[in-house]
């Protein structure tokens, strides 16, 4: 008797004070698989092919300063590529000289060129070590140009715009990144004094800074 009576309150004891009841890990936040960035970025290029006109005008070649802002979103990787795309709105300016071929009168005009691109991009970023990534962009969209001459004339055109960049990124902090690398900019049907600065393109350079949010 002696021996049953501990063993029957043993037993007991969990019964009434109920068997604890585990508690549920809290869900994991559910993956976020888009983010918004802005950002901003300076560039030069140099030799952009000029026009030769019917007309007997021949223009040098035109060096240009860029300064874009951009705008868009990144989205889920694809393929091992993080993928975003944006709205890039650009400014180009730049001067040059025209020279007609009349050897008993040569005249030299100087001109001011400014060009307004709009296009829509696609960015693939893909990531090599640590911070550090490679990205390769490209847009389509219009740009609108203002040419001006030395002395006043000045001539309001536009057209066709492309551009494609490749270069590093790094990722110094979760919401701040830094990149650079070589942009090509492709240039259509330009009017520089009645004749196009048809098909023109050039390479340069690009550096830059986004902030994601």
């Amino acid at each position: 008797m002696k021996n049953i009576l501990p063993l029957t309150l043993a037993l007991a004891i969990p019964v009434f004070a109920g068997t604890p009841t585990p508690v549920a890990p809290a869900p994991a936040p559910a993956p976020t698989l888009t983010e918004w960035f802005v950002g901003g970025s300076f560039g030069q290029f140099y030799g952009v092919e000029a026009f030769q006109s019917a007309r007997l005008y021949s223009a040098q070649d035109v060096d240009l300063n860029m300064f874009t802002l951009q705008f868009g979103r990144d989205f889920c990787p694809v393929a091992g590529f993080d993928m975003a795309a944006y709205l890039e709105v650009g400014y180009l300016y730049g001067d040059f000289n025209t020279v007609n071929s009349f050897p008993a009168a040569p005249l030299a005009v100087k001109y001011d060129l400014d060009l307004l691109p709009v296009t829509m991009n696609l960015k693939f970023e893909h990531k090599l070590v640590g911070g550090l990534g490679a990205y390769l962009s490209g847009g389509l969209g219009y740009a609108w140009s203002s040419i001006k001459a030395q002395g006043g004339h000045e001539n309001n055109d536009g057209g066709f715009y492309a551009q494609a960049a490749a270069g590093l990124v790094y990722n110094f902090c979760p919401n701040f990144e830094l990149f650079g690398g070589a942009r090509w900019i492709y240039i259509n049907e330009v009017d520089v004094a009645g004749a196009p600065l048809a098909d023109s393109n050039a390479f340069g350079w690009e550096a830059g800074l986004r902030y994601n949010f």
